[in-house]
């Protein structure tokens, strides 16, 4: 099996495909292949506007960059297609049309067996925060549909956690997205919860990330959130413990008072 991941634009761009380990292929500025995946991994250009990449045998989750070129200018936008086999007999197939493009931005989104929706990440400035998201344009050739079946949101970065941690590859906020896969997009009230945060958090995020002090009590409130979703049990019994121990502490302050 392949993935085939292909990009044309009005102005160039650069793709990318980054396995779970780390491991990518990548195409400079200078039209120089790079790669460091182990086995086949390939991307050629094949003119100015024009940039094929494969992966051989696919296994696991990929994460797919677009970067604007230098030459990149306002107005410019660029078209990503994507095919990932999901078994001998199955396939998906994700387009992106007219997304936005200047040589600082950056465009990531995921593929996977377990990825059910691809929403497009786009940092405009290169800076780590993520302004806009781009829903695709198709799915296996339909017109895709934000509420339909895996929509909502999964597979996508956690704005505000990766504005507070710093990275999208940050443990705390990897555990946030994989709670929101695993347990929210499982949910019609989940799906909600997420689409709405979808909506509504890029421009909180960017606001957080241009003040420390918003960051550290951000993540001061996060913090908590994500050792619950990590180690649930032991959550449920450090909550209960200070339930109690507040309860027993009442107690005894009310009984001192007679």
């Amino acid at each position: 099996m392949f993935t085939f991941v292909w990009s044309w634009t009005l102005s160039p761009v650069h793709t990318a495909i980054t396995d779970e380990d780390g491991e990518s292929v990548w195409i400079d500025e200078n039209d120089n292949v790079n790669s460091t995946i182990p086995g086949g991994a390939w991307i050629f250009r094949l003119s100015e506007e024009k940039e094929l990449a494969l992966v051989a045998n696919p296994v696991g989750t990929y994460q797919i960059e677009v970067k604007g070129r230098t030459d990149a200018v306002s107005g410019d936008t660029f078209a990503l297609h994507i095919y990932y086999p999901t078994s001998e007999t199955d396939s998906k197939f994700i387009t992106y049309q007219n997304v936005p493009v200047l040589p600082a931005t950056i465009a990531t989104t995921s593929i996977g067996e377990n990825v059910n929706e691809y929403s497009l990440q786009i940092d405009t400035n290169g800076d780590g925060i993520i302004e806009d998201v781009v829903l695709p344009t198709t799915l296996n050739g339909e017109p895709y549909d934000a509420d339909g079946d895996g929509g909502g949101g999964g597979g996508g970065v956690c704005f505000i956690a990766t504005a507070v941690y710093g990275s999208h590859m940050a443990e705390e906020v990897k555990t946030l997205m994989d709670f929101r896969d695993n347990v929210l997009l499982n949910y019609s009230l989940g799906r909600m919860l997420v689409k709405s945060y979808y909506e509504i958090s890029p421009p909180i995020a960017d606001y957080i990330g241009k003040h420390e002090i918003l960051k550290t009590a951000a993540r001061v409130t996060l913090t908590p959130i994500v050792y619950g979703v990590k180690y649930p049990k032991a959550f449920v019994l450090i909550f209960l413990s200070s339930i109690i121990a507040i309860t027993l502490t009442l107690r005894v302050r009310r009984s001192n008072r007679f």
